[in-house]
């Protein structure tokens, strides 16, 4: 279980509705007791984008840091003017923290992140520029121990030399809000940044994201797809079963009903990622544990109703890497 200190909000249309006591006050704790890893994901609700990034383990899910890019409201009586200052003009913009506490239905994409990713998230984030006093969830000294602590409104922000050039650039398009530097642009570019370019996500506005479900106070209705680190990461592995079996994660989140296998391919390219790519023969033994332990996960439809006996996708993926890797040893 994990306590956040103090819980107070409401939500009203999906949007948390947040008064001042309703953010962590400065210096709050919170404490995880249970094994947990970190996530970065873009959620969107309606029309808005935002970053969230958090802890969660297959039952549990925690945000730690979450902010938006807002404009001050179009209010413009005349339909031609609010549509050319919101689609083909530059409005000014400005970072804002948005409620820990997730309350309605949402669209996102989740991946893993590391510790140190995660630092750089909280150490980056105050730099930009804040209308409102802003926070979130710093380390405490342990792996499961969090402190909130604020940064106070910065009304103008100037890149700092000390930062990269990417972040500065990042920093100087979140002061403005256009058709094409969107609230989605500004948070798909900080995922990018603090993957070191590995995880990209769409920053066109106009594409849904790939998951969707609904949230009570930060835990989701069904399950948190939280996709593992690329592929390209793991330097030793055997990349090709790896990028495979990723492929086919990255579609079955966006499914209903595949849950169950999303959770056993995640465990398998975990697995998998652990063994030398030369390491044929371990490799093989693993995928062939895999299709014995997972059988009547990887033959399960769907469609419940579907009485053609065909194998499912997953099935012949399995099916397919492993006659690949028995080719590969034979030669």
């Amino acid at each position: 279980m994990a306590t956040y200190l103090p819980v107070n909000s409401a939500s009203e249309n999906g949007i948390c509705i947040l008064g001042s006591e309703s953010y962590p006050a400065d210096g709050d704790k919170l404490e995880i007791n249970f094994q947990s890893e970190y996530y970065i994901a873009v959620m969107q609700l309606e029309k808005h984008s935002f970053l969230v990034a958090g802890v969660y383990s297959d039952d549990q899910n925690y945000q730690l840091a979450r902010f938006g890019k807002t404009c001050p409201p179009i209010n413009e009586t005349s339909k031609f003017t609010r549509f050319f200052k919101m689609y083909l003009s530059e409005n000014p913009a400005s970072m804002k923290r948005e409620g820990l506490l997730l309350n309605g239905s949402f669209r996102y994409s989740a991946h893993t992140i590391s510790k140190e990713m995660y630092q750089r998230l909280v150490e980056f984030m105050p730099e930009f520029k804040y209308k409102k006093e802003a926070g979130c969830y710093y380390l405490n000294g342990s792996e499961q121990s969090y402190q909130y602590k604020t940064f106070h409104p910065i009304e103008s922000c100037n890149a700092q030399s000390s930062l990269g050039f990417e972040e500065q650039e990042i920093i100087e398009e979140a002061k403005t809000l256009t058709n094409s530097n969107s609230c989605r642009t500004t948070a798909s570019r900080i995922v990018e940044m603090v993957t070191n370019g590995n995880v990209k996500i769409s920053r066109n506005h106009r594409i849904p994201l790939p998951c969707y479900d609904s949230f009570a106070r930060g835990k989701p209705e069904q399950f948190l797809y939280v996709m593992p680190e690329p592929a390209s990461l793991f330097l030793t592995a055997d990349s090709f079963v790896l990028q495979a079996i990723y492929q086919r994660m990255d579609v079955l989140r966006t499914r209903t009903g595949g849950v169950d296998k999303f959770k056993a391919l995640k465990k398998l390219y975990a697995d998998i990622a652990k063994v030398p790519a030369e390491d044929q023969q371990q490799i093989l033994s693993v995928l062939t544990q895999f299709k014995k332990e997972q059988k009547e996960v990887l033959t399960r439809r769907r469609n419940q109703f579907d009485w053609v006996h065909r194998s499912t996708n997953t099935a012949i993926l399995i099916d397919y890497l492993l006659a690949t890797m028995r080719l590969k040893r034979a030669m």
